[in-house]
């Protein structure tokens, strides 16, 4: 997720280092920061993890266990 509104991103860096770091996983954006606040963010990077049922099962700063949350 990348939070804030489009004045406070530069589209086209986000799109490189997208691309750069190949991160495999899908970027959305919350520019209304509605996510940001219902998911607790509060640095970068930030790793939330949820369940089926939208449930948090991981919020932290480094990568977690990932044996622990299956």
């Amino acid at each position: 997720m990348v939070s804030g509104p489009d004045d406070a991103v530069d589209a086209e860096e986000l799109e490189r280092a997208i691309r750069e770091l190949c991160l495999p996983y899908r970027n959305v954006r919350d520019r209304a920061l509605d996510l940001t606040r219902v998911l607790e963010v509060r640095g970068t990077p930030t790793i939330v993890v949820l369940d089926a049922h939208g449930q948090v099962l991981y919020r932290g700063h480094e990568v977690p266990e990932w044996e622990t949350l299956l």
